[in-house]
């Protein structure tokens, strides 16, 4: 499978690049797969449903699946599922409630968010633990309006329940770097606020789930997007292993590069395709995976300037 290193594209290559991923319209995928070692969660938050008609849907139809309650929404809930492996039925259980969810006409435009948790098993010692965090760190604005989904802009309350967490993660940072234990490491990250972007609170032995959760992602009721939100975070989180990383390069960026959210908030909002291009490179090992975050993060090249809520973008999916 190919795999073009697109951040060093220029001139009409680099041209040809952006025209092929602007043409391309994304598709649900059935065979995306992972190592052995991931294991996940998600949690899809709606708005506009009874949750009553919810809990009747899954109880019936994905019994291995749950219906709950959420506090921060003004109506409706949120559908958990069991851990997942991303097999094919993983896959087809995935695109049924989202259909379902569309045929119920969720909003998702108002509170409704996506929650993604990776089993910490993921890291094998501290090395790779701390390079997922630096990268994450770097590569935070990017993320975020990825995150959007299929709307432009960010949900009305992203900033209480889902911070970036770039800073907190900076300043804690030569304490993770003097640590000898992945159990010291969790122990530090597992104070952090859990309503963070990237919340590790649940990450230490004291918690039954043992994982990091994504809850930066807007929620939405097409699974395109769902899928394209998880294929994100798990190669996210499988990238320190790859052993691909430059990491005195890695070193001089986080203490001469690094953007903060509170100083710099308009790089999590407004396009920047070398960025974006580096992200692909760095956390996709295919040109595939790297064409359907670009479209996604791209969303057209549309602004949200001045939007203080979701809005959908133009559509980027078949």
């Amino acid at each position: 499978m190919s795999n073009i290193m697109m951040s060093n594209l220029r001139g009409n290559r680099l041209l040809e690049l952006l025209t092929e991923v602007e043409n391309t319209n994304l598709e649900y995928r059935y065979s995306i797969s992972y190592d052995k070692i991931i294991t996940y969660g998600i949690e899809i938050e709606y708005e506009n449903i009874s949750k009553y008609i919810v809990s009747k849907f899954i109880k019936k139809d994905h019994k291995n699946w749950l219906s709950k309650s959420d506090n921060s929404l003004d109506s409706g809930g949120e559908i958990s599922s069991p851990i997942l492996h991303g097999t094919k039925e993983d896959w087809i259980h995935l695109k049924e409630i989202c259909n379902f969810l569309n045929r119920k006409k969720m909003n998702s435009l108002n509170n409704a968010s996506f929650h993604i948790h990776v089993g910490r098993q993921v890291f094998s010692n501290c090395d790779e633990l701390l390079l997922f965090i630096e990268l994450y760190m770097i590569y935070e604005p990017i993320l975020f309006r990825f995150g959007y989904g299929d709307k432009v802009s960010q949900r009305k309350n992203i900033l209480k329940y889902s911070s970036p967490t770039t800073g907190e993660l900076y300043t804690i940072l030569p304490k993770l770097k003097e640590c000898n234990s992945l159990e010291e490491m969790y122990c530090i990250l597992s104070k952090l606020s859990r309503y963070n972007a990237i919340n590790f609170s649940n990450i230490n032995s004291d918690s039954d789930k043992k994982t990091i959760e994504y809850r930066l992602f807007n929620a939405s009721s097409n699974p395109i997007v769902l899928q394209n939100d998880i294929n994100t975070a798990i190669n996210m989180s499988l990238t320190p292993k790859r052993n691909s990383i430059d990491k005195e390069l890695l070193e001089y960026r986080i203490n001469n590069e690094l953007i903060i959210a509170d100083r710099n908030d308009f790089w999590y909002n407004e396009v920047n395709i070398l960025l974006a291009l580096e992200f692909a490179d760095t956390f996709f090992d295919n040109d595939i995976d790297k064409i359907f975050f670009l479209k996604q993060y791209f969303k057209g090249y549309e602004s949200n300037y001045g939007y203080n809520n979701a809005r959908y973008a133009k559509t980027f999916v078949k």
